[in-house]
């Protein structure tokens, strides 16, 4: 198994364009006639089918794409089990686990893209929504690979979020024109969503399994089954990521010191905030730091 990251798509025989943690793959068809048959996902991959047909499994689900259909995977996870048509024609943005977590926040997109991975949604997309998505991908491929300039990095992110945006909305569409958040969920569905508001509200404290159940007004039992059950994550395993993308976010602002970062953090003192990080992410939060540069 073979790690699926922006060094890997550099490395790569496929077309690609990249920039820092960012990459857009020409050719994602092309990725599935490697000779390597699984991959492990480093990132958030988003994409589109213009041509032809394509069939793989992630997270032991199978994605059916054919021509005009929209997906998106979450990091983590397993491609595998994959076949393709000759005529394939696919294109994909890649954003590195870490740097989905601070562009999202800095582009304050909820869950909607996450929620679409972790579904394992294919939506159907339209001529005139598919030509629009190709020329995102045209001219964000092309400023990718420009010549460095004072707000570069901006108006790759801004075009990035354009290009979400649109995701969002044709996702929406296909949804028979509801608002996402007004869709008819599960009973367990709709207490995820709760969770997943309360745990992206920066301005909440994070809580531990048993006080999220009970703020929810269920059992740590049947909370954490909702979350295995939605993710294929545990409620713990899902508050400790969200606890770590937070601190990695916070400590690459170096105007705040580490005691800073813990209690923003909600974290008894600097030494747990400390063994936590370090548990979690394999480095202090010193040295993560450190690495930054």
């Amino acid at each position: 198994m073979r790690k699926f990251d922006i060094k890997a798509i550099k490395e790569s025989a496929l077309t690609s364009n990249v920039y820092g943690n960012i990459a857009i793959v020409t050719d994602f068809g092309k990725l599935l006639t490697t000779e390597s048959k699984t991959w492990l996902l480093d990132g958030f991959f988003i994409g589109f089918v213009s041509k032809g047909e394509a069939q793989f499994m992630v997270d032991k689900h199978t994605y059916d794409l054919k021509e005009g259909t929209l997906f998106a995977c979450y990091p983590r996870n397993i491609l595998e089990k994959y076949t393709v048509s000759p005529d394939i024609k696919a294109q994909a943005v890649f954003v590195s686990a870490d740097h989905a977590g601070i562009f999202a926040d800095k582009i304050s997109i909820d869950w909607t893209i996450r929620l679409m991975a972790l579904n394992h949604e294919v939506v159907s997309v339209r001529s005139e929504e598919l030509e629009r998505l190709e020329n995102y991908m045209k001219v964000l491929s092309s400023r990718l690979v420009s010549e460095e300039s004072e707000h570069k990095a901006d108006c790759i992110e801004n075009i990035l979020m354009a290009l979400l945006y649109d995701m969002l909305d044709i996702r929406k569409r296909a949804h028979k024109g509801e608002v996402i958040a007004e869709r008819k969920y599960s009973s367990s569905e709709n207490f995820f969503l709760r969770f997943i508001k309360m745990l992206s509200d920066k301005s909440r404290p994070f809580q531990n399994v048993n006080e999220y159940a009970a703020e929810l007004g269920i059992t740590s039992k049947y909370f954490s089954t909702i979350c295995r059950e939605i993710t294929g994550k545990t409620a713990s395993t899902i508050i400790n990521e969200e606890i770590i993308r937070s601190s990695k976010i916070l400590l690459q602002d170096r105007t705040l010191s580490i005691k800073q970062v813990s209690d923003k953090l909600n974290f008894a003192n600097q030494s747990h905030f400390a063994n936590f990080f370090h548990r979690y992410a394999g480095v202090s939060p010193q040295q993560y730091r450190k690495e930054l540069v």
